[in-house]
Formats: structure tokens, C-alpha cells, sequence
């Protein structure tokens, strides 16, 4: 087992002009600063001119030795935290290392992925960059000015810390340099991992085991070894409103997030994520892929040690494809990709999973793997297209004598194109949306067998979920963003070694902000004050023990806030409080929700008592 982690960190400075060092500085709580301000004390010179001008070291040769560098005395025999300013000028190549490790500025080459993010993210001539590298378990994080823009994982085998800079040409000016030292999580030590793997648009009616038409042997086995709940609700039904609130444990009126556009840190700066109190309560946090909604823009940097979001390669965008709209919808197309799993980003996705799962490992990890698919466009190796005949599919079909849908109950601009679909464009969506959960599922299979095949699996939590469902066509929709079954619930299985429930399905009322407080009691954390929902860990035991009475969800649609209440035998639906329509469904007689009752005066205690459930839940209406 790795013990002591290197790191050499030499940096070779972007172009910039010279500007004098900004003033306000603050040590961190926990670093020790290794240049003074005033001179090169504590610094061994390898080369090159060095001084100290206005407070920052200074490096100025046109024509230096092989190598020139500066280096301090400083060692370090574990994971740390190293963070500095610089900026230069005359700039030739240009880059930034570690100690076995290259990381791509401007003009080298380099064989880690993603770094050439980190020239995306320098400031302009003239202005300081803050640079850190992050070191934890073998794995070194870079970011710059705030981005994470790089990530190394050979760090070689040195058991100490050198920091230095270099720079083949120029004028370069580098100041506060810092460490920090990593206290040892043993606090940790006997806490359970964590395996969350958060899906994109999966839908229950597509999994095999919840009775869909897609093969998802993987997700099959998962569900028959823990517990597959049957009733469990979304409080949004589109991605990041959703993944806002059960990542912070907040239900949406509490988070202020209904679209996709607002970053929750600017409503909630100083809220605690499920994955940062993981982090901060001594695990090694990683993602994959899609956890919180999209990349470098809706990141938290505050939750990971390290996070990584693969790309598809060039053969991965070739293939036989076809926009089913006829181009009218831009992300409606399906591709018959080329090449194999690798080349699509859920294929990288799994393989980094698997190597890290093959790693040795100090301290429990929370490992959040997201898959994309079967998020549109619906791409996925042409192989697993062939597994679904498109004449062999069955496409669904309303009643014909099913209740109207209210005006803005479904819609938006895509409801148009959705009507002119015919047989072959049915038939078509369906296959690319079976065939990218099929390969989605083969992706989920080798994560599993590694945990296996590693040992790793009695010692891992594992929760499978999606951030919504989708709708197939009934009543006429091909998407998500209704508050429906089809749209508000959605697959979730939690797998727990050792609890008695295992191998049993629960058909109890869960919501999706109970997940928070359920992960943090199965692994014996502390939960933070905010959280609103309430843990579900007893039905690990007990799948049949009493749950929750409601779930509740909702959906802003222009400028009407749409609400719905979900219990054991109903589901209500209302928009404007009403006032835009009202919808009841009976889930014991009608569990497609065909036929609305909400206009019948026999049931009109039922929609007293579902309003009254909804206005007890609507955030707005409580006093903060």
C-alpha cells in the first residue's frame, strides 16, 4: 500500500507584463509559507538570475543554463495542498509539472487528459494567476484561478516535497508560495465506501427489472441483490433543479434552483453538499462523468478531490444518424456510433472508475459515477442498436377515451414536432433510447465487477439512481418536464452489505431528498441541520415497514409553478394553484393516469385533502 506521496512542482510561466504584486495577502489556516517577500532565504539556486522585486521572487535571463530552476528546502512525506501566484513575460514554452507528470500551459506537449483546459482559464497580460495543486491517495489535482484544469496519477515514488519553478526564457515573477499538509482521516478508517452512480434521463419503464423493454442485465442484478424501490420521487422533474436538491438535501423551494442555468452556490455559497461532507469528514471523493449539472460552469469544487468528465473520442462522432424531427428539434437524433465503448464518454467513464477501484486505498472513498445515456442525443456503438429490431418494438399507446391534458400540464415548443411523429419516428426513439440504456447498463457492469472482482464490494455502499424519468410516448411526449409517473418517478436501488432487506423490493413512498440524510446515517456521518428530508435506511432492514404518507414534486413552466402530491393511492396534479388546471389520478384503478377526476364532485374530499397536503409543503407559504 502506498504510503508517501512526491511531489516536484515546477512551473514554467505563462506571457504576461509586469504589474506590482497585489497587496492584502492572508496566510490560510494550516499553511506554512515557504518565500518570505524579502529575500531567497530557505531557497537553493539551480540557475538562472533570481531576486526578490517588490515583495515576489523574480526570474529575468534571456539565454539561461539547461534546466535553470529554483527550489525550496521544504519536504513533505504525504498528501498536501501547495498553492502560489505567477505571471511572465517573453514567454517561450510554457507548462506546468509534477514530479512524473506534464501538464500542458501553451505550448507542450502531454499525456494526461484535460490539460489543455488549463490555457483555458490564465488571465490576461498582466494580472496574477493562482495556482494549486491538490495532492490526495496518488492522485494530484491542478487547478487554476479557481478551474480544475488538469489531474495526474503517477506521482512517482519519492517520499518527499520539493517546490521549485522553471522557465526557458523570459521575465517570470511567482509569490506566496504555501503548503499545507493533509491531516490522516482516521476517523474514517472503519466507515463503509460509497458507489453512487447517477443516471441521465432513465426512465423505470425502460429497466428490465422494473417490468421496461430495454436489457439492463447489470441494473437487474444490482436490484435483486439490495433493494429496489418501486415509489420513488424526483422534486424536479429536469436535471438541475433536481440534482440541486438531492445533492443538497433542500427541497426546491428552499434552493431557489428551477432551471438550468443558476449555480446553487449563488444562492446557497455556505451550504454543505452531500459529497462535500463526505470530503470533509475524511473521505477521498471523486466524480465521473455528470453529478452535479454539466461541467466546469455548474462544478463545486468544494465536494471533490478529484473530478474528471471524459470525453468522446473522433470515431465516437461518426456513425449512421437521423434527426427524427427533421432537424425542427435540434437534440431529437439517434447515432449508430463507430468504434466500441471507449470511444463514447460513459465507456471512458466506467474505465477510469474501474482503474481507480483497482487502486489501493487508505481511507474510504464516496466514488460518484455519472452516466450521460440515455440522455439525448441518443448515441451509442451501433452494436447495441442491432439488439433492438425496430419492427419487434412495441409502442405505446393512450386510450383513446382518456381525459384531456390541460394547456400547460404538458408543452413547450417540441409538443408540435412530437404530434407529426409517425410509426417509423416512434419506433426509431424508442430504439436509440433502449440501445443507449443497454450500453449505459454494459458500462454499469464492468464498475460492479470491479468493486467485486477488488473486494471491495462488503465494504461499499451502493446507491443507483436517475435524476428524473421520461416519458415514451404516452400521452403523446417524448421527454421529460411533466409532473406525471412517467417524468416524477424514477429507478432507485441501494445496495447495503449486511442489512436484512437485501434481495427484497420496496414499494414504500422515498423521495429523492431523503437520499442525502439516508447516506450519511448508513455511514455513520453527522448531518448537517439543513437537510429536509428523512433518512429511508430503515427499509434496508424492513422494505415493508411503514414509510413516508406524500412525495412531492414540482415544475415551473413560464410563469406558473406547477405542484404535485403523490401518495400511496393518489397523485394530484395543479398548476397556478389551480387556476391553470387540476388533475386527479387514481393509481389503484388507473395507474397510467388516463382519467382525470379531478372535475368529479365524489371525489372532491379527496382533492380538499391533497391540496391541503400541498399547501402544508409549499415552501413559500412557511414563515423562515
Amino acid at each position: 500500500m502506498k504510503r508517501h506521496l512526491p511531489l516536484l512542482l515546477v512551473l514554467i510561466a505563462l506571457p504576461t507584463t509586469a504589474t506590482a504584486p497585489a497587496a492584502d495577502f492572508q496566510l490560510e489556516e494550516g499553511f506554512v509559507r515557504l518565500d518570505n517577500g524579502k529575500d531567497l532565504a530557505g531557497w537553493v539556486n539551480r540557475g538562472g538570475d533570481w531576486s526578490v522585486v517588490d515583495g515576489a521572487i523574480h526570474l529575468e535571463y534571456s539565454s539561461p543554463p539547461p534546466g535553470g530552476a529554483l527550489f525550496s528546502t521544504h519536504k513533505h512525506g504525504r498528501d498536501c495542498v501547495v498553492r502560489l501566484q505567477y505571471r511572465a513575460s517573453h514567454g517561450g514554452d510554457s507548462g506546468v509539472f509534477l514530479h512524473g507528470a506534464q501538464f500542458q500551459v501553451r505550448d507542450y506537449e502531454n499525456s494526461y487528459p484535460d490539460t489543455k483546459r488549463l490555457a483555458e482559464f490564465d488571465r490576461p497580460a498582466g494580472e496574477w494567476n493562482d495556482l494549486e495543486f491538490d495532492v490526495t491517495d496518488g492522485v494530484a489535482v491542478v487547478r487554476l484561478n479557481g478551474h480544475v484544469a488538469a489531474e495526474a496519477w503517477k506521482l512517482g515514488d519519492k517520499p518527499e516535497l520539493g517546490v521549485g519553478v522553471q522557465k526557458e526564457q523570459g521575465n517570470f515573477d511567482f509569490r506566496y508560495i504555501r503548503v499545507k499538509e493533509k491531516a490522516a482521516a482516521e476517523a474514517a478508517t472503519e466507515r463503509p465506501n460509497v458507489l453512487f452512480v447517477a443516471i441521465d434521463d432513465l426512465c423505470c419503464q425502460a429497466v428490465g427489472c422494473y417490468g421496461g423493454a430495454a436489457q439492463t442485465p447489470n441494473l437487474d442484478r444490482l436490484a435483486a441483490e439490495g433493494v429496489r424501490f418501486d415509489r420513488a420521487y424526483v422534486q424536479v422533474t429536469f436535471c438541475n433543479p433536481s440534482r440541486t436538491s438531492f445533492l443538497t438535501g433542500l427541497r426546491p423551494d428552499r434552493t431557489g434552483v428551477l432551471d438550468n442555468s443558476t449555480h446553487f452556490r449563488t444562492l446557497l455559497p455556505d451550504v454543505v453538499t452531500l459529497p462535500q461532507l463526505f470530503r470533509e469528514s475524511g473521505y477521498f471523493t471523486m466524480r465521473l462523468g455528470k453529478i452535479y449539472h454539466g461541467t466546469e460552469s455548474m462544478e463545486d469544487p468544494k465536494a471533490w478531490n478529484v473530478a474528471l468528465y471524459p470525453k468522446a473520442t473522433p470515431l465516437g462522432h461518426k456513425g449512421e444518424r437521423r434527426n427524427m424531427t427533421d432537424g425542427e428539434v435540434r437534440w431529437c437524433w439517434w447515432m449508430a456510433a463507430e468504434g466500441g465503448d471507449e470511444d463514447q464518454s460513459d465507456g471512458q467513464i466506467a474505465r477510469h472508475a474501474v482503474e481507480f477501484l483497482r487502486r489501493e486505498h487508505e481511507r474510504p472513498f464516496f466514488l460518484a459515477v455519472g452516466f450521460h445515456k440515455p440522455h439525448d442525443p441518443f448515441v451509442a456503438p451501433a452494436r447495441y442498436f442491432d439488439l433492438y429490431p425496430p419492427e419487434k418494438l412495441a409502442v405505446h399507446q393512450d386510450p383513446t377515451d382518456r381525459s384531456p391534458t390541460p394547456e400547460h400540464h404538458i408543452g413547450g415548443p417540441w409538443k408540435k414536432s412530437f404530434d407529426q411523429f409517425d410509426d417509423r419516428d416512434r419506433r426509431e426513439f424508442l430504439r436509440s433510447y433502449y440501445a443507449s440504456t443497454t450500453f449505459m447498463d454494459a458500462q454499469l457492469g464492468k464498475v460492479l465487477s470491479a468493486l467485486d472482482e477488488e473486494g471491495l464490494a462488503d465494504d461499499t455502499v451502493v446507491m443507483l439512481m436517475s435524476d428524473h424519468g421520461y416519458h415514451l410516448g404516452e400521452r403523446q411526449w417524448w421527454n421529460k418536464t411533466t409532473l406525471y409517473e412517467y417524468s416524477s418517478r424514477t429507478p432507485l436501488v441501494v445496495r447495503v452489505p449486511g442489512r436484512k432487506g437485501m434481495g427484497r423490493p420496496s414499494d414504500r413512498l422515498v423521495e429523492f431528498v431523503d437520499v442525502y440524510p439516508t447516506l450519511v446515517e448508513l455511514c455513520g456521518l453527522e448531518p448537517p441541520p439543513h437537510l429536509e428530508g428523512q433518512s429511508f435506511a430503515a427499509l434496508l432492514d424492513s422494505p415493508t415497514a411503514e414509510g413516508k404518507k406524500a412525495a412531492f414534486t414540482q415544475l415551473q413552466r413560464s410563469e406558473f409553478m406547477g405542484r404535485a402530491v403523490r401518495t400511496e393511492r393518489w397523485r394530484y396534479v395543479e398548476f397556478d394553484e389551480g387556476r391553470q388546471g387540476a388533475e386527479l389520478f387514481d393509481h389503484q384503478n388507473d395507474p397510467g393516469e388516463f382519467f382525470n377526476l379531478a372535475g368529479d364532485p365524489q371525489y372532491a374530499g379527496v382533492v380538499a385533502e391533497l391540496k391541503a397536503l400541498l399547501l402544508q409543503r409549499d415552501d413559500r407559504r412557511i414563515e423562515q
